[in-house]
C-alpha cells in the first residue's frame, strides 16, 4: 500500500489517491466528505502517538473543539497546525497553549473562536487565513505573537484582548477589526495593515 504524502508526520498508509495527484491518509485528505468517525479514531490515535504536530490535517466540518481533541483545556507542549485546514466552524475557547503554537498558513473556513484563550510560548498565525469571523475576546497573548500577512474576511474582534509584543505586518481586515478595551502590554507593530 501506498504511505500518505504526509507520512513523517502521521505514520498512516494513504486512503485515496486521485489521478496524478498525491495519496493521502484521512487525516491529511482534502475530501470534504471523508469519513469522520474514521478520521476522530484516526486523529484520537495520532494525538495519544504523536509530539504535538497537526501539520497539513484537514479537519471535517463536525470537529469543532479543540478540548474535545485533547480531553482538557490545556497542552504543555507545543502544538504545531501549520499549513492546517479547518473545514467547519472550530472553537478553542479556553484552552490554554502554554507551551506554545503555530497557525502558519492554516485556513479557517468557518467562525473560529479563541475567545478566553491563554497563549504562552511562541504564538504564530503568519499567513493564516480567516475566511469568516474570528474572535480573540479576552485572549492573553502572553508571549510574542505574529500576525503578520494574516488575512480576516470576516470580523476580528481583540475586545478585552491583552498583547505582550505583537506584529500585524501588512494583516488585512476585510470586514472589520476591534481592539475595544484591548490592553496592549509591551510592543505592538501595525505596519502596511490594512483595515
Amino acid at each position: 500500500m501506498t504511505q500518505c504524502k504526509h507520512f513523517d508526520i502521521c505514520h498512516l498508509e494513504a486512503t485515496e489517491t486521485r489521478p496524478d495527484e498525491d495519496s493521502f491518509c484521512i487525516l491529511h485528505s482534502r475530501n470534504e466528505e471523508k469519513d469522520e468517525s474514521r478520521f476522530r479514531e484516526a486523529l484520537s490515535f495520532h494525538h495519544q502517538q504523536s509530539s504535538g504536530t497537526y501539520r497539513h490535517f484537514v479537519f471535517p466540518k463536525s470537529i469543532i473543539s479543540l478540548q474535545t481533541w485533547f480531553g482538557n483545556q490545556r497542552s504543555g507542549r507545543r502544538l504545531d497546525f501549520s499549513n492546517a485546514r479547518f473545514l467547519g466552524n472550530v472553537k478553542f475557547t479556553g484552552f490554554e497553549f502554554n507551551g506554545g503554537v503555530s497557525f502558519l498558513d492554516s485556513i479557517f473556513e468557518g467562525d473560529t473562536e479563541f475567545r478566553q484563550c491563554i497563549f504562552g510560548g511562541m504564538t504564530d498565525f503568519t499567513r493564516a487565513h480567516f475566511c469568516r469571523n474570528a474572535e480573540f475576546r479576552r485572549a492573553q497573548f502572553q508571549t510574542p505573537v505574529s500576525f503578520m500577512d494574516a488575512l480576516f474576511e470576516g470580523d476580528a474582534v481583540f475586545t478585552l484582548a491583552t498583547f505582550n509584543r505583537a506584529v500585524f505586518l501588512r494583516t488585512k481586515f476585510l470586514k472589520g477589526v476591534s481592539y475595544s478595551e484591548g490592553i496592549f502590554c509591551d510592543e505592538v507593530h501595525f505596519i502596511n495593515s490594512e483595515v
